[in-house]
């Protein structure tokens, strides 16, 4: 509909950060960034463009490459830990993580009395390990 209304000769302003919506329709692509125009594109423009231009620097930059996960065993484990604001937390930490590998429900969205409704115990349980 859009590009009928600008086939008639009027002109569109269509405002959006979904790139393709906008690669459809759009003849010229204006970025404004804090209420300041930043550059305009007109024609086909690689979306890599226009993201720096949103972003105000290189993508690379912004984003950098992080390094792959690490894929070693896990050298802590634990296993269906469950206590005051845990129910049945599985926990791996391998060498080189920084982050540990996580599964299980916690805290219930910060709802202190939720665990226990659950049927989670004081003093926890579970089954620690090591490699």
């Amino acid at each position: 509909m859009m590009r009928r209304v600008a086939d008639r000769g009027s002109a569109v302003v269509f405002i959006s950060h979904r790139l393709q919506e906008v690669a459809a329709v759009a003849d010229r692509v204006t970025v404004l960034r804090d209420g300041v125009v930043v550059d305009t594109f007109v024609g086909q423009t690689d979306s890599q463009q226009i993201i720096e231009a949103m972003l105000g620097q290189r993508l690379a930059r912004a984003y950098p490459e992080r390094a792959p996960a690490p894929t070693s065993a896990p050298v802590l484990q634990a296993q269906g830990l469950t206590g005051a604001r845990v129910v049945d937390l599985d926990l791996g930490v391998a060498a080189g993580d920084r982050r540990p590998r996580r599964s299980g429900r916690y805290g219930a969205r910060g709802d202190p009395g939720a665990p226990r409704r659950r049927g989670a115990r004081p003093g926890g349980t579970g089954t620690p390990g090591r490699r």
